[in-house]
């Protein structure tokens, strides 16, 4: 397994990245990021909105619990790394739902996805990027959806085993779906495809218990892992950082596909 520390800015974040088909040009992080567009398509027979900026290959952002509103700033700085990305408003879920309705609605929102790429026309692999419950769902359209899938990234994401400890008194709502949602089936078919994953964490992450971290990681096999300071929600309080982070990420994977 590698493992680094996304620190930022630093030197080791190349202008640019290569692998065997194309070249992306990454602009320098201190020019000003696009702006995100808000926009409208039928998915699954129903208005469905979402965010887009950028240009380059698509990369799909999948939010965790709220809006994809919230990650505006770090949208934003992704879609500066050389990306088109494509943030899709997920179809809601109450987290005081019975935890038996949670993996039916994972299942769901592949189906869902899998209309909305159709609908925006992508019909080629994509970069998948999940943070929190949105990491699960793409864990879910990679193992169902294989075709659509090029590679993972998992922002502090569920999936991975819990050990049945007590929730805290104001617990985040992830927490909950932490324990209710096992993927390990999923992930270790993953690993075994060797489909490229990687794993950008922030290390005081209060909400997603270690143990799942562990478990999620292990299933996995062993994958690239970047670490950041922050916390669950640290791409939405440090956009700046996860546009530096997913810089790192990128090139990692680039190198990767290269070799």
């Amino acid at each position: 397994m590698y493992h680094r520390s996304a620190l930022y800015p630093k030197g080791y974040l190349y202008n640019t990245v290569r692998n065997s088909s194309r070249t992306l040009t990454l602009p320098p992080m201190n020019h000003r990021p696009p702006p995100i567009r808000w926009r409208h398509v039928i998915a699954q027979g129903r208005c469905a909105a979402y965010g887009v900026a950028g240009a380059g290959p698509a990369a799909i952002f999948v939010h965790g619990w709220g809006s994809p509103r919230s990650y505006q700033g770090a949208l934003s700085r992704l879609a500066h790394n050389g990306v088109s990305v494509y943030a899709p408003r997920l179809p809601r879920y109450s987290a005081d739902q019975p935890s038996g309705s949670m993996n039916l609605w994972l299942s769901d929102c592949v189906s869902w996805l899998d209309s909305f790429l159709s609908g925006i026309g992508i019909d080629t692999p994509i970069t998948l990027v999940g943070h929190s419950v949105g990491g699960a769902i793409t864990v879910k359209v990679a193992y169902e959806r294989p075709d659509r899938v090029a590679q993972l990234v998992l922002v502090n994401s569920l999936g991975g085993a819990t050990a049945q400890t007590p929730l805290p008194r104001n617990f985040h709502p992830s927490a909950v779906t932490a324990k209710a949602v096992d993927l390990t089936r999923e992930l270790e078919c993953l690993a075994t495809r060797q489909l490229p994953v990687s794993l950008l964490w922030g290390r005081n992450d209060r909400v997603i218990p270690r143990s799942s971290y562990f478990s999620l990681r292990n299933a996995l096999g062993g994958p690239t892992v970047f670490t950041v300071a922050g916390t669950h929600d640290w791409l939405i309080n440090d956009p700046h950082c996860f546009g530096y982070a997913m810089r790192t990420v990128l090139n990692a994977s680039s190198g990767r596909f290269a070799r």
